[in-house]
């Protein structure tokens, strides 16, 4: 009889083990979801004011710069290379910005010794 409630009580045990381990499991699995759902369902793009915050730049001094390099654009110039102004696309009537073409235009800037004001 001994033995028996031994083996009995130590099935108990590895089940409540069996259990709790894969609560969790389960929870890891479910964060860890939630997290990859977080990433993605970030905003590809970024408002003026996301990337002004991105290059640590005063909001009204980047819209002030924007609105210059956009006059620049817009003039009848032949041509001018890709990262020479801060890439971005209207919809709606305002700008936004994708993190890694800001980067390359940061790094042509730096390359380029450009003075961004």
């Amino acid at each position: 009889m001994k033995i028996s409630k031994a083996i009995i009580i130590s099935t108990i045990i590895l089940g409540l083990a069996m259990v709790a381990s894969s609560i969790i499991i389960s929870y890891t699995v479910i964060s860890g979801r939630k997290l990859e759902e977080k990433r993605e369902t970030e905003s590809y793009l970024l408002t003026d004011e996301d990337a002004a915050k991105y290059i640590n730049m005063p909001l009204k001094s980047f819209q002030r710069m924007m609105n210059n390099e956009e006059d620049i654009r817009n003039a009848p110039i032949l041509s001018y290379e890709l990262y020479e102004f801060m890439p971005c696309v209207k919809i709606q009537g305002k700008r936004y910005y994708n993190k890694e073409n800001i980067d390359k235009w940061l790094n042509y800037a730096i390359e380029h010794n450009r003075d961004i004001k």
